[in-house]
């Protein structure tokens, strides 16, 4: 016998059977578990699958995939007084969560038993949102793709997900990040069905652009404040991941905010990557830098720098900031960013300064 659990309420919903032992879905005071046991009881991990600043939730049905991840169903109540709503949680072998869904309407529902069919998840639970009225029977399909990143910051600016259009069409190019990786996927109809998710790099806050044929370039950069770049040669056919920038010692200027993309037609296209960065030191201070970094879009390697503004003051707050860039069609480069609390706005001719 084992047991999980403090001494409020605990219990648990759903075992499954694994190559090394047990995994238990279910409640741990007022957040979802996941629990797994050897063969002979003893602890393995455990893991909460919601943030605890949930007023309750609970896991009710737990099922294994082929991979040796795991889906989750159940309830979410996230404030006193709101609804519950139905939860869906996804993770790897390791209770590492994946991915995370709501599924609300405006009064009570919840998820009861879950079910893997082909490449899809089905949910069987109650709902009084939908229905004839009071509760009713509740069934949910949903896509084992979720095109949701897992980045807060994403909810402001551009964060950590990007969209671009092919002019004049409905084909659409996403990226997003998700546990580190960025990811990539193509919709030919407007975004009604999505290609399997693709990691393209690791980092975060990408930002994408379509060249002269079509084809997207992305950047990005990382924790340390390096910067990245990463296009398609061909449709469905991604070339080298290039460094464009990283900082190797503590005083190096660092990228301090989501870099943003332009491409100029050219022969070859031109790439634009706008970018702030902070930490190059000064003798009154550390410098905070609005620059271009420009490329053949065949050649990353031929990068350069060009300053477009600084100034000086304290490594934090960043002085420079949330830039963006974009071209019209004559290819005048038309430029805007964040200086402390000003936003600045710039055009350049292609050529000049």
């Amino acid at each position: 016998m084992t047991w999980f659990g403090t001494n409020h309420e605990d219990e648990g919903t759903s075992i499954k059977e694994v190559s090394d032992g047990y995994v238990v879905s279910g409640l741990y005071t007022t957040r979802p578990i996941l629990v797994k046991r050897g063969f002979n009881g003893a602890p393995v991990w455990e893991k909460y699958l919601a943030d605890p600043t949930i007023h309750f939730a609970e896991g009710f049905d737990l099922e294994t995939i082929s991979d040796g991840s795991f889906i989750i169903c159940g309830g979410i109540r996230e404030t006193v007084t709101a609804n519950s709503d139905v939860f869906v949680v996804k993770t790897d072998r390791n209770g590492n969560i994946q991915w995370s869904k709501t599924i609300c309407g405006v009064e009570h529902d919840g998820g009861y038993s879950i079910e893997v069919l082909d490449d899809t998840y089905i949910i069987a639970g109650a709902t009084r949102s939908f229905g004839a009225g009071s509760y009713d029977g509740y069934l949910i399909k949903i896509s084992p793709i979720i095109n949701d990143t897992d980045d807060p910051l994403a909810i402001a600016y551009n964060g950590n997900r990007d969209l671009a259009r092919e002019p004049n069409t409905e084909k659409l190019h996403l990226v997003y990040t998700r546990m580190d990786s960025v990811i990539y996927q193509y919709s030919s109809n407007g975004g009604a069905n999505w290609t399997t998710p693709l990691s393209i790099g690791r980092g975060r806050l990408p930002a994408i652009a379509l060249s002269s044929d079509n084809l997207p370039s992305v950047t990005w950069t990382d924790e340390p404040g390096g910067l990245w770049y990463r296009r398609q040669i061909a449709p469905g056919v991604w070339g080298d991941v290039y460094r464009l920038y990283y900082p190797v010692s503590p005083l190096d200027p660092f990228v301090n905010s989501p870099p943003a993309i332009a491409i100029i037609p050219s022969n070859p296209d031109e790439v634009h990557i706008l970018i702030t960065r902070t930490g190059r030191i000064q003798m009154n201070g550390v410098a905070h830098t609005v620059e271009d970094c420009i490329f053949p879009i065949t050649n990353p390697e031929m990068r350069v720098f060009e300053l477009i503004e600084h100034g000086v003051g304290d490594m934090y707050p960043p002085l420079r900031s949330y830039p963006s860039i974009a071209h019209s069609p004559n290819n005048l480069l038309h430029l805007v960013w964040q200086r402390a609390d000003t936003i600045c706005y710039a055009t350049r001719q292609i050529g000049q300064s």
